[in-house]
């Protein structure tokens, strides 16, 4: 069984109901994380997840609502009273992610491994394996930003997250037939942006194109609140859609 966690299904807008970006990915006993936006550092807490444990983060660009909590993240693993980490911490980006980190680190040092080593890997027409389960990394449209979607295989079954992205090539690709497609929607059909973002239509022509089975709509604004965009997401795509919400859960 796969188990996908959303733990901030809100975006760069500060709000009471939706954390910033971050997801977590139970597969073969092993938890994986995708982004750290503002507060997953505590929303792991919420979700009864022991940041302690974690051994993989994967970041689909370096915009603030997608990274901001790597800081107080890998603070809490240096300097948790009692906690001594050991075991080594692999990291994932877009290119050019690296270099965001380390100048992350050297305006807050103290979030540099003290006594574990960080394995950093640059990504982008990649694919990462790991217990029983593979992961395909794809580029996508997002401004003049480098980013990338996120495939996980395994047990059989496919979640794909969308990461920021626009209506492009490789985001419809990597999401081909995925049982479960976590797919930004920032913008109800009647906004958009082109090249950086997808609205609600362009959310569910992607869906469509793809085959998906089944849509979950996240990094959502408060307008997306405001207006029904599953119904508007349903216009071009007949399968099963929802809206996120931080914490919930989903099995597959």
């Amino acid at each position: 069984m796969i188990e996908v966690i959303l733990l901030g299904s809100g975006a760069s807008v500060p709000s009471l109901r939706r954390s910033s970006s971050g997801y977590c990915i139970k597969v073969n006993d092993e938890t994986l994380l995708f982004e750290m936006g503002a507060g997953n550092t505590r929303q792991l807490l919420e979700a009864g997840i022991d940041y302690r444990t974690v051994d993989k983060l994967f970041i689909s660009h370096r915009h603030p609502d997608h990274c901001s909590d790597l800081i107080p993240f890998f603070f809490a693993m240096n300097y948790t009273p009692g906690f001594k980490r050991e075991a080594a911490f692999d990291l994932y980006g877009p290119q050019g992610f690296k270099e965001v980190f380390n100048q992350m680190t050297a305006l807050f040092p103290w979030m540099a491994p003290k006594e574990y080593s960080l394995r950093f890997h640059e990504v982008w027409e990649t694919e990462v394996k790991g217990k029983g389960w593979k992961l395909r990394v794809k580029p996508t449209v997002h401004g003049d930003v480098p980013a990338v979607t996120y495939r996980l295989e395994a047990e059989g079954k496919v979640v794909v997250y969308s990461g920021d992205s626009a209506y492009c090539d490789g985001l419809i690709e990597n999401a081909r037939n995925a049982d479960l497609f976590v797919v930004e929607c920032p913008y109800p059909e009647t906004m958009e942006l082109k090249g950086v973002h997808l609205n609600a239509q362009e959310v569910g022509k992607v869906a469509r194109e793809a085959k998906v089975r089944r849509v979950v709509l996240t990094h959502l604004y408060p307008h997306c609140d405001e207006q029904d965009i599953v119904a508007q997401v349903r216009k071009e795509f007949n399968g099963p859609v929802e809206k996120g919400e931080d914490l919930t859960r989903f099995r597959i």
